[in-house]
C-alpha cells in the first residue's frame, strides 16, 4: 500500500515539475519571440523624427518591409518619443481627416510592447 502511495506521489510531483518547466519565457529579440509577436498581430516599428515633415513629431517606420513605410499615431504616445526606439505595435488604420504628415498613414494604436 505504501509503495502505491509513493509511486502516485512521485508521478504527481514529476508531472508538476514537467508542467512548470514547459512554460518558458521567450527572450526578447529571439526568432521565437518575434514569430510569436507576429502571430499575435504585432508589427515591429522604429520611432523616427528624421523622416518627419514639419509639425508631425515622431513617426513610426515599419521594419518588417523593405520599402519605406511610415505611420503616425493619431494619439501621441510619450513612450515612443525617442529616436531609434523599437517597439512591437498592434495598430489599426484610422480614417481621420489628414491635414498634416502626408508622407505617413494615420493609425490608432491598440497595444504596444517596447523593446529594451
Amino acid at each position: 500500500m505504501k509503495t502505491k502511495f509513493f509511486i502516485g506521489a512521485f508521478i504527481i510531483t514529476a508531472m508538476l515539475f514537467y508542467a512548470c518547466g514547459s512554460q518558458k519565457k521567450l527572450a526578447e529579440g529571439s526568432p521565437a519571440f518575434n514569430k510569436n509577436m507576429q502571430e499575435r498581430g504585432y508589427v515591429l516599428y522604429e520611432a523616427t523624427q528624421k523622416l518627419s515633415e514639419e509639425g508631425c513629431g515622431f513617426l513610426l517606420r515599419n521594419l518588417e518591409v523593405d520599402e519605406l513605410t511610415l505611420v503616425f499615431p493619431i494619439v501621441p504616445i510619450k513612450e515612443l518619443e525617442k529616436e531609434g526606439l523599437k517597439a512591437w505595435i498592434m495598430a489599426n488604420p484610422s480614417r481621420i481627416k489628414q491635414d498634416k504628415c502626408f508622407n505617413a498613414r494615420p493609425v490608432s494604436v491598440d497595444s504596444l510592447v517596447l523593446l529594451k
